[in-house]
C-alpha cells in the first residue's frame, strides 16, 4: 500500500512539475510573441517617419526655390480673377450683411533648369506653378426707415483681408512636383549619408539601438542606396514604400534587416526568463 501511495505521489508530482513547466513556457513564448509584434510595430512606425521626413524635406526644398521665383513674378504667365458676392437683408432687423471674395489665380511658367540645374533637360522644359491670393470684404450695415421709404445706409462696418492661400498652393505644388521628380533616379533624389542618418534618429526615437542594414529597392531591382551588400531576406525583411506618387503608388521600397534582433528581444523579456528559473 506503501509503494502504490509513493507511486501516486510521483505521478501527481511529475503531472504538477509538467503544468507547471507548460505554463512557463506558454508565458515565455507569449512574452517573446508579443516583444516581437511591438519591435515590429515600432520598426515601421520609423520607417514611416522617414518616408515622411524624406517627402517633406524634398518638397519643402522644391516649394522654396519655386516661392524665389513666384515673388520676383519673372515667369508671370497669365493671371485670373474670380469674384463670389453673397448677401442678406434681414428685413426684422433692417440690416443688410454681404460677404465678398475675389480669387486671383496666377500662372507662373518656370524652366526646370532654373529650378533644379539639372543637366539633361532642354531649354524649353518647364513648370507651370499656380499661386492663389484670395481677398475678403465684409460689410454690415443697417437701413433708416423714414417716411415709409428707405434712405441711404448708413453704420456701415467694413473688414477686409488679404491672404496667399497657402494650403491650396502647397496642395498644387506637391501634385506637380511628385510627377516632376518621378523622372528621376532615386539616388538623385537622397544619398546613403541622409538615409543612413534618418534611419538611425527615427529608430533611436523608438528606443530600437541595434546595428541594422537596409537597401532600397525599385520594382524589386536593387538601387545604390544600401548598406555594404544587402539583399533582401525574406523571413525577417521589414519595408516601407518611399515617395509616394500622386495615385498612391510608389516604385521605391526600403527594406531593413536587424542581425541582431533576436538578442534584443530576449534581452527585454530577461526578467522574466529570470523569474522562470
Amino acid at each position: 500500500m506503501g509503494k502504490k501511495i509513493f507511486v501516486l505521489i510521483v505521478v501527481l508530482m511529475s503531472i504538477s512539475l509538467i503544468g507547471i513547466v507548460s505554463v512557463q513556457l506558454y508565458w515565455i513564448n507569449n512574452a517573446i510573441e508579443s516583444k516581437e509584434n511591438q519591435f515590429k510595430g515600432d520598426v515601421t512606425k520609423a520607417l514611416a517617419r522617414v518616408s515622411e521626413r524624406l517627402e517633406i524635406k524634398e518638397e519643402d526644398l522644391f516649394y522654396n526655390k519655386i516661392e524665389s521665383f513666384i515673388k520676383t513674378k519673372r515667369f508671370l504667365n497669365k493671371a485670373q480673377i474670380k469674384n463670389f458676392l453673397i448677401q442678406q437683408i434681414d428685413t426684422s432687423s433692417k440690416s443688410r450683411f454681404s460677404f465678398g471674395t475675389t480669387i486671383i489665380e496666377e500662372d507662373f511658367k518656370i524652366p526646370a533648369l532654373d529650378i533644379l540645374d539639372k543637366n539633361g533637360f532642354y531649354d524649353n522644359d518647364s513648370i507651370v506653378v499656380k499661386r492663389f491670393t484670395k481677398k475678403r470684404d465684409v460689410f454690415k450695415g443697417t437701413f433708416v426707415v423714414g417716411d415709409n421709404e428707405f434712405k441711404d445706409v448708413f453704420n456701415v462696418n467694413k473688414i477686409s483681408t488679404i491672404d496667399r492661400v497657402e494650403e491650396v498652393d502647397r496642395k498644387l505644388l506637391s501634385d506637380v512636383f511628385k510627377d516632376y521628380k518621378k523622372t528621376f533616379p532615386i539616388e538623385e533624389r537622397i544619398n546613403n549619408r541622409e538615409l543612413n542618418a534618418t534611419l538611425k534618429e527615427e529608430l533611436e526615437r523608438n528606443n530600437i539601438n541595434i546595428d541594422y542594414k537596409y537597401g532600397v529597392y525599385n520594382n524589386d531591382l536593387a538601387t545604390k542606396l544600401k548598406s555594404g551588400y544587402y539583399t533582401i531576406n525574406p523571413v525577417i525583411s521589414q519595408s516601407y514604400p518611399l515617395f509616394i506618387n500622386n495615385e498612391g503608388i510608389s516604385n521605391f521600397t526600403l527594406y531593413i534587416d536587424f542581425p541582431d534582433k533576436n538578442k534584443h528581444i530576449l534581452s527585454d523579456i530577461s526578467n522574466i526568463l529570470l523569474l522562470s528559473l
